[in-house]
Parts: C-alpha cells; sequence; structure tokens
C-alpha cells in the first residue's frame, strides 16, 4: 500500500484486516505515517464508515510498535504536520510512547515550531 491509496481504499471496502504487522509491529498506518503518506493515512482513517470507529481507533491508531510508538508520534517526529492535524482529529486521548514521552515533548526533541503550536492548540500533551 506504499503510496497507493486507491488500493489501500479497494482493500479496505473489501474488509481486508487493516491491521496486519510487520516484524516490528507496524501497523500499515505505522508505515504510512513514515513515508508521510497522507492520503494512505487518509484512507485508513475513512475506514470508519466501513469498520466500527472504535475498532479503527484502537487496534490501528492507538498502536504501538515494538519502540512504543503509535502512528501520531511517527508522525510528530517525522516532523509531518498534515498527518498529525488528521490523527489529532480522529484522537481523543493524549498519546504517549513506551518511555512515557507525550507528543510535545517528541515534537519539541525535532525543534518543529508549527508542530509545537499545533499540539498546543489542541493540548495534546
Amino acid at each position: 500500500m506504499y503510496n497507493q491509496p486507491e488500493a489501500a481504499k479497494l482493500l479496505l471496502k473489501s474488509r481486508c484486516d487493516p491491521k496486519p504487522l510487520d516484524l516490528s509491529f507496524n501497523t500499515p498506518l505505522h508505515l504510512a505515517c513514515k513515508d508521510s503518506n497522507k492520503d494512505v493515512v487518509e484512507a485508513f482513517l475513512e475506514c470508519k464508515t466501513l469498520y466500527n470507529r472504535d475498532y479503527i481507533f484502537n487496534t490501528l491508531v492507538q498502536a504501538e510498535n515494538l519502540e512504543g510508538e503509535t502512528p501520531l508520534l511517527i508522525a510528530i517526529k517525522s516532523s509531518n504536520i498534515a498527518i498529525a492535524r488528521q490523527l489529532i482529529h480522529f484522537c481523543s486521548d493524549t498519546i504517549k510512547d513506551i518511555d512515557k514521552v507525550f507528543p510535545i515533548h517528541s515534537a519539541a526533541l525535532t525543534g518543529n515550531v508549527d508542530m509545537i503550536d499545533l499540539l498546543m492548540k489542541v493540548s495534546f500533551f
């Protein structure tokens, strides 16, 4: 599904499992965030009409890889503000990684002032 939003949408509409894991426990959503693939991220978040919203949230958005990173934390560490905004819009809880680092801390470590501003506006810290 790398850079293939239409393929992702077709597979999701066919009710394929959206949460297969790689060896590092990354879901396809993790990988789309790592690759800064906004359209594929959007396809996964839009599949809430096909799957229960709580299911998507709990199994994809909140999923942690072996590093304890959620897709949101990957987007923040990658300084991808567009994807972070998509995920924040979908999320409702504060998310920490395995080291108990809040998203705002990750943004500060990257020095991305725009990301810090976004996180401050939504109180995601």
